[in-house]
């Protein structure tokens, strides 16, 4: 089963979901960014740091007067778009998480700070190009009309605990002695965060992003989950690879995995109809076989075990030789035994 690190980044490089979660996470369903208004942007970030003599001497360089010396730190994010609009830009990044990290105030700061920078250094470089800049602008390689382009970084939390770490920088700073006057003037950064399994406004939604979540939401139930995918079946019948494979991750349904192969439809999509009702299925006969498994510990015979279950002696005498034969497997990989016709 593929990570969420590689199910997540797939799933939300499509631009008419980044677009439609974009819409939900920041107005309210409201469609202000359309797909046609995004653009690929690198998911790679450098710093860049000029090193002076003694930092040079550290990192084993050798300052020179005619050559400058240089530190990169390079990150990828996980999916980030440049967005249009109206006459500005938005550089927007989503960051997909499995698990808490209670260090994630400061990574979403890092991402934002080197995406800002390295917007800093292309227009240095113009400048340094045009020669254009005189005085206090010559020094800072940057114009008084000079502006970045701003940078959002929004957090999905697909796990299935509740996310109990901090929600802004200051919730990872240690104030104890620090005068409330001094706290105030420390800049906080608050991390904008989407829990995946709370989110109550599924109707935000335009996309399969509805039902992806709604899956989710509903997997600790079958009863409910079952009934969910039948409400929306239009959408289940046929739901595209990316999106199943996000499904099968994030609520660790090996089950969905086994059954991919069998409910592919012609153009490639899946109908997760069919693999519920398979699991709804495969659970029943499960419950059955946990049933004829005590009556056989009991050492009751196929038809007494039939009597006391209303159900075929025949059926129990299958189940009873399956047990016989591998007395170590599980209800479910006798089931699975059974399904394959394996007690002939």
């Amino acid at each position: 089963m593929q990570s969420m690190d590689v199910t997540g980044h797939a799933y939300m490089q499509d631009s008419a979901r980044f677009a439609d979660f974009m819409n939900a996470a920041n107005f309210d369903g409201q469609q202000i960014i359309e797909p046609w208004q995004l653009c690929e942007a690198d998911s790679r970030t450098t710093r860049v740091t000029q090193l002076d003599e003694a930092a040079s001497q550290a990192t084993g360089h050798t300052a020179q007067t005619d050559k400058k010396d240089y530190s990169f730190e390079t990150r990828y994010r996980d999916v980030i778009k440049k967005t249009a609009l109206g006459t500005n830009f938005v550089l927007m990044g989503v960051e997909n998480q499995s698990h808490t990290h209670y260090a994630m105030p400061v990574r979403c700061l890092n991402y934002d700070t080197m995406n800002y920078n390295e917007q800093l250094r292309v227009i240095q470089k113009q400048h340094e190009k045009l020669k254009d800049l005189r005085q206090d602008e010559f020094l800072s390689k940057f114009s008084r009309d000079d502006q970045l382009i701003p940078v959002i970084t929004w957090v999905i939390n697909w796990g299935s605990e509740v996310w109990d770490g901090a929600l802004d920088l200051h919730g990872l700073l240690n104030f104890t002695d620090i005068p409330e006057a001094l706290k105030d003037k420390i800049n906080n950064y608050k991390m904008n965060i989407l829990n995946v399994r709370d989110f109550e406004h599924l109707e935000y939604f335009k996309t399969d992003l509805q039902q992806v979540f709604g899956f989710i939401q509903k997997s600790g139930d079958k009863k409910q989950l079952a009934e969910y995918v039948k409400e929306h079946e239009e959408v289940f019948s046929n739901l595209p690879e990316d999106a199943y494979n996000v499904i099968s991750a994030v609520t660790y349904t090996g089950k969905l995995v086994e059954l991919k192969k069998d409910i592919a439809n012609e153009g490639g999509n899946l109908n997760v109809c069919k693999a519920i009702e398979d699991m709804i299925n495969d659970g029943k006969i499960e419950y059955k076989i946990s049933l004829i498994r005590k009556k056989y510990a009991k050492h009751l015979t196929p038809i007494e075990a039939a009597d006391a279950l209303e159900i075929t002696e025949d059926e129990v005498t299958k189940f009873y030789k399956l047990i016989d034969l591998h007395p170590d497997f599980t209800d479910s990989q006798i089931a699975e035994l059974f399904i394959q016709g394996c007690d002939q």
